[in-house]
């Protein structure tokens, strides 16, 4: 599994922290990680069905 981090995350971040939208930019990366975390396990799915077929 390769991890990176992208500069355009930080770059939200600055942005929502002096606009004042930080809960905005706290929620979507909220749903960000519960959507990578579904590729996850979709993922652990897909391998544990082709391995037992």
């Amino acid at each position: 599994m390769k991890f990176r981090i992208d500069l355009k995350i930080f770059a939200f971040l600055v942005l929502f922290y002096f606009t004042r939208q930080i809960e905005v930019y706290s929620t979507m990366m909220l749903f960000c990680i519960v959507h990578e975390f579904g590729h996850l396990v979709s993922r652990n799915v897909i391998k544990n069905e082709t391995i037992e077929t």
